[in-house]
């Protein structure tokens, strides 16, 4: 679990996360898309969600709300140095969204 968001007993093998977190970094990525989580959000580099500091932007694209059966999925859309972000639900509404600058990780909007 990389951010304060999820339920912090699932924080397991910190240690190990750290050391794979700076070698993402020596290599440069530009953003992280996880799922598996029962909650989507988006969240900017270093931002004070984190668990562990990560200069990239983390997406999770995913969410199952049971009580009204709806899912959501994540679309992503490149174009050039620019990366758009969308969380729909299983209407295909956007409840989430974001701009990422692919050449050094801000989200623009």
């Amino acid at each position: 679990n990389t951010s304060h968001i999820g339920d912090p007993k699932f924080d397991i093998e910190g240690e190990l996360f750290s050391e794979w977190n700076r070698e993402l970094e020596r290599l440069g990525i530009k953003f992280m898309i996880i799922g598996h989580f029962h909650k989507s959000y988006i969240l900017k580099k270093n931002d004070e969600k984190y668990r562990r500091s990560a200069d990239y932007p983390l997406i999770v694209g995913s969410e199952c709300m049971a009580q009204s059966g709806d899912f959501s999925g994540t679309a992503l859309t490149f174009s050039g140095d620019r990366l758009t972000v969308k969380i729909t639900n299983s209407k295909h509404e956007v409840k989430k969204s974001a701009l990422i600058d692919l050449t050094n990780g801000d989200i623009l909007e």
